[in-house]
């Protein structure tokens, strides 16, 4: 993988956040994940319910995030009822075992 590609990936903190969360916690579905993903700064809103915020994040992690993660062969994904799996992570594990999500590109998002 490219670097370009690597910080492409990593640019996004909802994208960050999939990739640390199946690195800690290993295969979850895609519900799962949205809702780590609605509880995350960049995901909850005061103004907004859990529900709400959950289906948002299902919505941007189907139609987006996971589709975007799969094409570099990041994670194995099998689809919006299906679980997803990290595959190639050896490019990134430095970025992971590091804690991306919470370093200061994350503030920047």
């Amino acid at each position: 993988m490219e670097t370009d590609d690597i910080f492409t990936l990593l640019s996004n903190a909802d994208r960050r956040c999939v990739l640390e969360t199946l690195y800690e916690r290993g295969p979850m579905t895609v519900d799962e994940l949205a809702t780590e993903l609605a509880s995350t700064p960049s995901g909850a809103s005061a103004d907004v319910d859990q529900h709400v915020a959950v289906s948002r994040a299902k919505i941007s992690l189907i139609h987006q995030h996971l589709p975007q993660l799969a094409d570099y062969s990041v994670i194995d994904y099998a689809g919006p009822d299906g679980s997803v799996s990290l595959e190639k992570i050896d490019e990134l594990e430095d970025y992971l075992d590091a804690g991306v999500a919470q370093s200061p590109l994350a503030a920047m998002q």
